[in-house]
């Protein structure tokens, strides 16, 4: 590898980590009797007074070690731990909160004189039992259609408390009907440390799979929705090889929607093992953007494809491709799953509806036919 590939290579890692993308518009609805029916959020009361907006409860767990181990509240950091760690955690979301936004630009934020800036509240650890009895008591004062999980997985360069914001964003903007958890693996949170994120989540699979066994038992007769980002897609693909993974799934249990965006798994070993996944979810997304910056990189560094990327447009028998266009080169960051309002649209009507994209192009008008030169069956969302 040539030093000036890995120095170029970097810096479009480190342009892509940085949110270097301009804030998402929000389109106007242009038929509100299209858009997906809202499900009532429950709120948390620890949610104070004087706070204008939503306290947001995600379920967490995690193989990081603590800050601090006789106080867990301080949160993990990013060394390998051996042990999982469960807790939950209120996350704030301001009322001036915007879909597909952590925060707007401190510009803006000066500009306006509102500060939409999504917070965490300390962790509150809880013992594995503690974490079972909490999320079973929460899903039963929902609705019996509204008791589903939506786990999300997060990528490299992601610290704990990143993690943890993104999932309540992800939870609230896509209206999820049940509760929103996040696994986080033991990412250095460090845009420099890519090859010791590609070992943590190698070593964390066996911990991502115990927590999805058990967290498919919490759900009882609901779903169990999931998000996998990025490099998290190499811990979910080996974490539903495992053994004790298939012995749950052989029960019966399957999964709702799982959606695999901008993968960073090798396109061949992807090709290789993707088949579980039909197997054992009834729907199974996979979003590709062809302006994703730090996919690029990785494939430029490698010099190999990612499942993530394209073109070339990666599709596999039962699962549904959607190659998602932006607005211009700075709209789509290594984040579009989430930033983008066209794919968190088209995320929640899967979750809602649970429909192919061949009803959702009729309820719609979008995702459409990938006509490009060897898309093989693509769908396409976005401008």
């Amino acid at each position: 590898m040539k030093p000036l590939r890995k120095v170029l290579a970097s810096m479009a890692l480190v342009l892509a980590g940085a949110g270097c993308v301009a804030p998402p518009v929000v389109p106007e609805h242009r038929d509100a009797a299209a858009e997906p029916r809202m499900r009532t959020l429950r709120g948390d009361d620890a949610c104070p007074p004087e706070f204008s907006g939503t306290c947001y409860p995600v379920w967490y767990a995690t193989n990081r070690q603590p800050l601090d181990p006789p106080d867990p509240a301080k949160g993990f950091g990013a060394d390998f731990d051996d042990q999982l760690h469960f807790g939950k955690r209120i996350v704030r979301i301001p009322s001036a909160h915007r879909p597909g936004e952590l925060e707007s630009p401190l510009w803006r934020r000066l500009l306006l004189g509102v500060d939409d800036r999504i917070t965490l509240d300390a962790a509150a650890s809880l013992p594995a039992d503690a974490f079972t009895r909490d999320v079973r008591a929460f899903l039963a004062g929902l609705d019996p259609n509204d008791r589903n999980v939506l786990v999300y997985i997060h990528g490299f360069n992601t610290t704990f408390d990143e993690a943890t914001r993104r999932a309540a964003q992800l939870g609230y903007d896509l209206k999820v009907p049940g509760i929103t958890a996040v696994y986080s693996w033991p990412s250095r949170g460090n845009v420099s440390a890519y090859l010791g994120d590609l070992s943590a989540i190698e070593a964390s699979e066996e911990h991502i799979a115990a927590f999805l066994v058990r967290v498919t038992a919490l759900a009882d007769r609901g779903k169990v929705h999931i998000i996998a980002h990025s490099m998290g897609n190499r811990g979910l693909l080996r974490a539903m090889h495992r053994a004790t993974t298939q012995a749950a799934l052989r029960t019966g249990t399957r999964f709702g929607q799982i959606f695999l965006s901008a993968p960073d798994v090798d396109a061949n070993l992807f090709r290789q093992l993707a088949g579980v996944y039909p197997q054992v979810a009834e729907r199974t997304t996979l979003y590709v953007a062809d302006q994703d910056k730090a996919i690029a990189a990785m494939e430029w560094m490698s010099e190999g494809g990612r499942a993530g990327g394209a073109p070339p447009v990666l599709v596999l028998p039962g699962i549904d491709t959607v190659r998602v266009h932006g607005s211009s080169l700075f709209r789509l960051g290594h984040s579009y799953f989430a930033e983008e309002p066209d794919v968190l649209r088209d995320i929640r009507a899967q979750l809602h509806y649970r429909e192919p994209p061949e009803k959702r192009r009729a309820r719609y008008g979008w995702p459409v036919r990938d006509d490009t030169p060897g898309a093989k069956g693509a769908w396409v969302i976005g401008r």
